[in-house]
């Protein structure tokens, strides 16, 4: 009888064992199912942090941003330098003596002295080469203008004396009637201008005088200003 009792006792507990152990397996399951889920709904949240928020996107802009800056400031530069360069060269070539051109000395008759009223300069050139100046000039003031026209030095006279105006004039090559290059002793610049000739300093009339010979062509063209 004690036999018989002691079996189903073992018989139960074998069973119960079996009964646990598919619990505990089944409990392994569902929490193993339950840690991927857990893992994977993690993971994306992970990602979102490990990823800079629109940190590169925004560097990208603000780096975009500075050189496009820079590059609109460097156009402006350069606009404004050229605006400015192109002011400058106007301003130059407007109180700068115009350079030789057919349209105002000719380049085809040998040597030639040009005046420019309007820049108070002359120049001596040799086809379209210069070979004196440009230096400056004082031409007639208002009533006694200087005349324009192509002309030819038909007289020269180094130690001039004017019997119309009683004054010396030094070094006179004479072009137009009485209108003639010479020098004077006065300051070209600040005086109302001469009567109709030609005045330079006295060392620009002496070095004139050892360019220009007799016949040479002389063109006067332009306008002085207040004349």
């Amino acid at each position: 009888m004690q036999v018989e009792q002691t079996e189903p006792a073992t018989m139960s507990d074998g069973a119960g064992d079996r009964r646990t152990r598919r619990v505990l397996r089944r409990t392994a399951v569902l929490l193993a199912t339950a840690g991927l889920a857990l893992t994977g709904a993690a993971q994306p949240q992970a990602n979102a942090q490990a990823r800079p928020k629109a940190t590169p996107a925004h560097g990208r802009v603000e780096a975009r941003g500075r050189v496009e800056a820079h590059g609109r400031a460097e156009a402006h530069g350069r606009t404004a330098g050229h605006g400015r360069a192109q002011w400058h060269g106007r301003m130059s070539a407007h109180t700068a003596p115009a350079r030789p051109t057919a349209a105002f000395c000719p380049t085809d008759a040998g040597r030639v002295a040009c005046v420019d009223l309007t820049h108070q300069r002359m120049w001596v050139q040799s086809g379209a080469k210069v070979v004196f100046g440009p230096v400056p000039i004082r031409s007639g003031r208002h009533g006694y203008i200087t005349r324009t026209g192509l002309f030819h030095v038909y007289w020269r006279d180094r130690h001039h004396w004017s019997t119309l105006y009683h004054v010396a004039m030094p070094y006179s090559q004479f072009f137009s009637g009485g209108e003639a290059f010479h020098s004077v002793n006065d300051p070209l610049s600040g005086t109302p201008g001469s009567r109709g000739c030609v005045n330079m300093t006295r060392s620009d009339a002496r070095a004139l005088w050892s360019v220009l010979q007799l016949h040479d062509s002389v063109r006067v063209f332009g306008h002085r200003s207040g004349s």
